[in-house]
C-alpha cells in the first residue's frame, strides 16, 4: 500500500467514524497489532525449541559414528563395535 491508499483510507475512516472516535480506533488497532506480533513471536520461539529438541532426539537415537571406520554404534558406547576404535 502506498501513501495515497493510506490517506484515502484515513479520510474514509474520518468521515465514517468522526474525529472523536478516530483516536480510540487507532489505539485499539495498535494494541491488536502489538498482540498479534507478540503471539507470532512466541509461536516462532516455541517451534524453534521443539525443532531443537526433535533434532537432538533424532541424533541420540541414530547412534554415534566411528571416526575410524564410519560404523554406527549405540549411544553411550566408548569403543566401536566393529573396529574397536575409541569413540
Amino acid at each position: 500500500m502506498g501513501p495515497a491508499e493510506i490517506i484515502l483510507i484515513l479520510i474514509i475512516a474520518l468521515i465514517v467514524f468522526g474525529p472523536g472516535k478516530l483516536p480510540e480506533i487507532g489505539s485499539a488497532l495498535g494494541r491488536s497489532i502489538r498482540e498479534f506480533r507478540k503471539a507470532s513471536s512466541e509461536l516462532t520461539q516455541e517451534l524453534s525449541k521443539t525443532m531443537e529438541v526433535s533434532e537432538s532426539e533424532t541424533k541420540e537415537k541414530a547412534g554415534v559414528s566411528c571416526p575410524k571406520c564410519g560404523a554406527t554404534n549405540q549411544p553411550g558406547n566408548k569403543f566401536c563395535g566393529q573396529c574397536g576404535a575409541e569413540l
